[in-house]
């Protein structure tokens, strides 16, 4: 009986593993277009339904024509990097390049980070974001800078004493919303992977995000579960036991 279980467990993970690895490879040789909208467009829509997606544009002060944008996950980055080593002197530097040098130019003259690479793949933006990095466009460079800007907390070297485990990783969720993202995020590197917040509790406006992998999902379930939080209205959701009720198929049941 248990064979049976577990030879069941790991064809369904076969399968789900399959339909990923199925949804990466549809854009693994794509490159971007060289155009600076249609690149930013591109991106965002591979990212549609990914609230945690961020884009930060940036004009050169020296330069009225020259434009970068900055594209992110927010919980995954040091913030005082793109900041400080980033956007400040995008900013600030006078740029002569153009053409084809202007990428090389600012990787090596402007931008103070220890690692960066020019890509014009979409596999590779798609794995810098998803992992911590930030990825650069400039509207006069036809290639994609990616930046080493990993800043993701993780969980000190401890086991939960409520969850003991013989084997794998000690890992566990905390009460901040966007560390966990983050794990959940550096686990499933694909952009099928959406995240979509929402607020609920009229007076402590408390944000939840609802997670699920595009292509995979029950759009049916997915349809139910956004109706039963839209249909939420208390005062307070102060953890996840008041959600839990309140969408369940039977609330006021005991079992």
């Amino acid at each position: 009986m248990m064979r049976k279980f577990f030879k069941q467990k790991l064809a369904k993970q076969k399968a789900i593993d399959e339909q990923v690895a199925e949804m990466n490879s549809a854009f693994q040789d794509y490159v971007i277009a060289g155009s600076f909208e249609k690149d930013i467009e591109k991106v965002k829509e591979l990212f549609q339904d990914v609230d945690i997606l961020r884009l930060k544009y940036v004009n050169n002060n020296y330069n009225k024509n020259l434009k970068y944008c900055l594209i992110y996950s927010d919980g995954l980055v040091n913030n005082l990097i793109i900041n400080e080593n980033i956007v400040k002197p995008l900013m600030l530097s006078k740029v002569e390049a153009k053409g084809a040098d202007l990428a090389d130019t600012v990787m090596n003259e402007i931008i103070q980070i220890n690692e960066m690479k020019k890509t014009v793949l979409v596999q590779d933006i798609v794995e810098a974001i998803t992992y911590g990095d930030t990825v650069v466009f400039i509207n006069e460079a036809s290639e994609a800078i990616i930046l080493n800007t990993k800043g993701f907390e993780v969980r000190a070297i401890a086991e939960p004493d409520n969850e003991k485990n013989l084997s794998g990783p000690r890992e566990g969720f905390t009460e901040a919303l966007l560390l966990n993202l983050s794990m959940v995020r550096r686990k499933v590197r694909t952009p099928e992977l959406k995240m979509k917040f929402i607020t609920l509790g009229r007076r402590t406006q408390t944000k939840a995000c609802v997670c699920y992998m595009d292509g995979i999902v029950n759009e049916e379930i997915l349809a139910e579960l956004y109706q039963r939080l839209d249909q939420i209205d208390i005062d307070a959701v102060l953890d996840v036991n008041y959600i839990t009720e309140l969408i369940r198929d039977a609330r006021w049941s005991t079992l």
